[in-house]
Order: structure tokens, then C-alpha cells, then sequence
């Protein structure tokens, strides 16, 4: 009993803290989540680290090219945001971080951003990369045996993890079926990086 009551105090501290002029649609994890890290290989087969989207906004989600649905639904609700936000949409990154390195590759992560825009870039990295990355922050991801023998399916979160300029975790976005709300968040965070 005392634990959920320290549990309730502590959400309704968060809640005092944050600013009730302006609530943000997307959870509030400032403070709470692990900064922006890593070191994996872009859509280009170049390496890349979390320090070369500094100074953006930079959304980061966990999906695949052979995702039957989630991934590309979210990934277009993405895009619908950003065509709302206009001209400021170019502080924003969208980074696709891949929980299928055993297909996609740089050229297949390639051939799938550019089916959304250039404000998609995909990574992939070793397993063992990908998996600390998703670990960090609590994705889970798991292979599932197709029908026939070799095909499977990937398992996974579909949680929107949004970062300010400076690398910071600010919002974990668990649905995107609201573009307009997403637009407000992610143009109230380029605000800040200006």
C-alpha cells in the first residue's frame, strides 16, 4: 500500500511540475529516459552517431521494412505531422531503427525511407547494437516463426521516443492517430532548439 501511494505522490509531483498552460500531448519523460546514444550505420552504409542529429528535434522509432502494418502506418502518420508543421518541419529528424538487421539492410533501409520523404533516415547496426539501443530504452522486440520454413515476423513496440536538440529525451508518443497533436509537440520542441 505504501508503494502505490509513493507512486501516486510521485506522479502528482510530475503533474504539479509540468506547465498547465501548455500540457503536452505526448508523456512527459524529461528527466527520466537516457540521452540520445548511439553509433550505427545509415541508409548510405555510413557510420553514424547520435551527435550528428544534435541541434534537432529528432523522433526515433523501432520497426522494420518488412512490417506488415504498424511500422508504415505510424511512420505515415509521422509524415502527415510534419507536412502540418510547413516550412519549421525541417528542424525535425525521423530516424527508423531497424529490429530486423537480418533483412534490412542499408540498401533495403534505403529503398524504404525513400518511399516516405528525406526527413526519414533508417539504421541498422549489429544485434547486439540494436538490442542495447532498445534495451535503453525498454523496446521490446522479438522474432516469431512465419508459416512456411525461413519467413518470420518481428514483434515490437511501436512507442515514438521524441528527443530535444540536445539529445535529451523529452516525450514518449504511444499513439500517433493524431497528427495534429503530434505537429504541436514536435513544433513546440523546434521551438526550444531555435
Amino acid at each position: 500500500m505504501h508503494q502505490i501511494t509513493g507512486i501516486l505522490l510521485f506522479v502528482a509531483l510530475l503533474a504539479a511540475c509540468s506547465p498547465a498552460s501548455q500540457p503536452w500531448h505526448g508523456t512527459d519523460v524529461s528527466g527520466h529516459l537516457p540521452d540520445l546514444a548511439f553509433s550505427l550505420v545509415d541508409e548510405q552504409g555510413q557510420s553514424v552517431t547520435a551527435q550528428d542529429f544534435r541541434g534537432r528535434t529528432t523522433v526515433l522509432f523501432f520497426g522494420f521494412t518488412s512490417c506488415p502494418g504498424p511500422c508504415p502506418a505510424t511512420l505515415g502518420r509521422l509524415g502527415v505531422a510534419l507536412d502540418a508543421m510547413g516550412a519549421r518541419a525541417s528542424g525535425v529528424q525521423v530516424l527508423l531503427v531497424t529490429v530486423d538487421p537480418g533483412r534490412d539492410t542499408p540498401e533495403a533501409l534505403a529503398e524504404y525511407a525513400g518511399r516516405f520523404g528525406s526527413w526519414l533516415h533508417g539504421l541498422t547496426g549489429t544485434p547486439d547494437e540494436l538490442q542495447r539501443l532498445r534495451e535503453t530504452f525498454g523496446v521490446a522486440a522479438q522474432q516469431v516463426p512465419g508459416v512456411t520454413d525461413g519467413e518470420y515476423d518481428v514483434q515490437h513496440g511501436t512507442a515514438v521516443l521524441v528527443f530535444d536538440g540536445d539529445g535529451q529525451c523529452r516525450l514518449v508518443i504511444s499513439d500517433t492517430s493524431d497528427p495534429d497533436a503530434v505537429a504541436a509537440d514536435l513544433l513546440r520542441l523546434v521551438g526550444e532548439n531555435a
